[in-house]
């Protein structure tokens, strides 16, 4: 079950069936991806995974004033975490 939860950025919470809900404490930082939404906007992509190694939370952060409108999945490009971190300008 995916729950998806919207603001200025998107995230999704995955809940597997049969299992109780996970928290962070639990997951920790997986791949992180660029792409670039629908107005050539840059976003951010983060997957949290739970210990085991399923996924916890996909998170879509816009870098650019405005929603996330509609990701174009063919920019989706796999990046490391130093690289995300500059370009939310946080070193």
């Amino acid at each position: 079950m995916v729950e998806e939860t919207r603001d200025e950025h998107v995230t999704l919470h995955f809940q597997r069936w049969g299992h109780p809900p996970e928290s962070f404490i639990d997951s920790y930082v997986g791949p992180s991806a660029i792409a670039q939404d629908v107005d050539g906007a840059n976003l951010a992509l983060t997957l949290w995974l739970n210990l085991d190694g399923s996924p916890f939370e996909l998170r879509v952060r816009r870098l650019e004033g405005g929603p996330v409108q509609r990701p174009d999945w063919a920019t989706l490009r796999a990046y490391d975490a130093r690289g995300i971190r500059r370009l939310f300008a946080i070193e």
